[in-house]
């Protein structure tokens, strides 16, 4: 499978990263983040470097060990393994050095909290869905708001959306501006992937049939588009969800396949539908780096900032294993994965267009223009992965039949020439230099 990059720059990589001028605060244990700064710094390397070389640049860096709390409640299943794997590819390219100390869901601050404990020194790295903070990170979900543009199919669109807002967000001061005045840093500003549906437990096609309809959704905009198919949105805990489903609480659910099939809704919502030609609202994270990021070695912020790409081409490999096994779990149920008729579609699609128009009228940054390069990107990203042979063959309901990787297992080596390709080209002029 080749590799046709040519519209984006080469040297991405060669660009001085923004300086934000924030670092992780000592913890006074030993070995610790803030012990560490007053060690050897190492060496720099490059992007690309190889094992060796990249393991010789911390030969003068004292052990280290990082605090990284997760979106992910537990270490099993496909998305628990991507976190597992950076820590496991940290520790092995820094020679031992770097330690990620791995912490699940909530064990160390709720997810409200978890920018506060970035700041505060109790987290090193974390996961944060700001959609649960609007009024705190208003410029972050106005840019996700942005995803509602378009449509996504099961192989090419996800891979196009998950890197479109990569690059356009990196390619944005005021995103990195709203996280600093938080006293942390963006490794990944916004993060999309695993591609929006809606569960149901029972029988859902056309706009008539949602009067009346309880339904799950996450954000605002999320919201907007339950009204206008006629259904009420409606607000639970997700550690609540299973019960809600089968108390009859909700009737429907917006979620993404590591929800769905993680949280195993299929036995109680056995129906999954995607919008035909258009979407619902991305479910974003971010994963953010604490309040002393600069003070570590040099070497340790390259390495983290290098490794967050397999990360999130992991994350897209795990969305891809869950929505197999969500497949096959409606199977077992009596359910299906499918699409909405065309009347589900018209009414989604005019929400979304007053929604970018509302979007883009934001007066707290360049929203017209961050827009207009998202959709720019996700269509040259979607060019991409087509041309480089990541072909959609079938629909989302026969994903495991065609897709080409190895679904039986969290390898993504399938993806990942494009995703290295795909990473310098879309965020490596914020690497650490």
């Amino acid at each position: 499978m080749g590799i046709t990059f040519g519209r984006r720059r080469r040297n991405a990589l060669s660009a001085v990263a923004a300086a934000i001028g924030l670092a992780l605060v000592a913890s006074g244990c030993a070995g610790s983040a803030g012990q560490a700064s007053g060690g050897g710094q190492g060496e720099s390397f490059d992007h690309g470097a190889s094992l060796e070389e990249t393991q010789a640049a911390f030969a003068d860096v004292e052990p280290i060990t990082l605090t990284f709390q997760t979106g992910a409640s537990a270490p099993d299943g496909p998305l628990g393994q991507t976190y597992q794997n950076f820590a496991d590819q940290v520790k092995e390219w820094s020679g031992d050095k770097v330690t990620i100390e791995l912490n699940w869901s909530g064990s160390i601050a709720a997810l409200t909290e978890v920018d506060d404990a970035l700041a505060d020194g109790r987290l090193d790295l974390g996961q944060l869905s700001f959609t649960y903070q609007p009024q705190e990170f208003p410029v972050n979900n106005s840019m996700n708001d942005a995803s509602v543009a378009g449509a996504v199919t099961p192989l090419s669109g996800e891979i196009a959306q998950t890197l479109g807002m990569l690059q356009a967000t990196t390619e944005t001061p005021a995103v990195y501006e709203e996280y600093a005045e938080k006293g942390i840093t963006p490794l990944l500003p916004i993060a999309n992937f695993g591609t929006t549906g809606m569960a149901c437990s029972e029988p859902v096609s056309s706009v008539a049939d949602f009067e009346g309809l309880q339904i799950l959704s996450n954000s605002t905009i999320q919201s907007e588009q339950v009204k206008a198919l006629g259904g009420n949105a409606t607000s639970v805990e997700y550690t609540e969800l299973y019960e809600a489903f089968q108390r009859g609480i909700v009737d429907c659910a917006l979620a993404v396949p590591p929800v769905y099939q993680g949280m195993g809704l299929p036995e109680v919502a056995p129906y999954f539908y995607y919008p035909e030609d258009t979407n619902f609202q991305s479910g974003p994270t971010a994963i953010l780096a604490g309040s002393s990021w600069e003070s570590l070695p040099l070497p340790v912020r390259q390495l983290i900032y290098d490794k967050i790409y397999e990360w999130l081409r992991d994350s897209n490999h795990a969305a891809f294993r869950y929505l197999d096994q969500s497949s096959k779990g409606v199977a077992q149920a009596g359910g299906e994965i499918g699409v909405f008729d065309r009347s589900v579609s018209e009414a989604l699609r005019t929400v979304n267009e007053d929604i970018l128009a509302e979007q883009t009228a934001s007066d707290l940054y360049d929203a017209a223009d961050f827009t207009e390069r998202y959709t720019a990107a996700v269509q040259q990203w979607q060019e991409e992965a087509v041309a480089s042979g990541f072909t959609d063959d079938g629909s989302f309901a026969d994903f495991g039949d065609w897709y080409q990787g190895d679904l039986s297992s969290a390898s993504a080596d399938y993806l990942a020439e494009f995703y290295a390709a795909g990473f310098e080209d879309a965020a490596g002029s914020r690497r650490p230099e």
